[in-house]
């Protein structure tokens, strides 16, 4: 079994970037710093190996001012399985499975 945690810091200066129109939900910077969270299990024997994973558990939320939320979603997991066929007394075959599948947005979801 694993765990895994990190420490993120997200920094933006819309503020900066404004032109002629200026966009008052882009008024203010953003610096926040947050957590994340992963875990994993693994399995291993002599024939068989499986193993779980999901390296990011918690979403991380930008906000924009006291109404704007960003949250940034990326929904992970990661399988892997593999066995051991013994074919004869010299010859195995060990065919092994990946499987990734992944959730993710074409822009960061926003709560107003």
């Amino acid at each position: 079994m694993g765990l895994q945690v990190g420490v993120a810091n997200l920094k933006s200066d819309y503020a900066s970037l404004q032109g002629p129109n200026i966009d008052p939900k882009l008024v203010n910077s953003i610096n926040e710093t947050t957590i994340g969270l992963g875990a994993g299990v693994y399995y291993r024997n002599p024939r068989l190996q499986i193993g779980l994973s999901a390296p990011e558990l918690l979403s991380p939320t930008a906000h924009m001012n006291d109404t704007v939320s960003i949250t940034f979603r990326k929904n992970t997991l990661l399988g892997y399985s593999r066995y051991r066929f013994m074919l004869n007394e010299t010859l195995d075959m060990e065919p092994g499975l990946l499987v990734n599948t992944f959730q993710t947005y074409p822009y960061p979801l926003m709560s107003i």
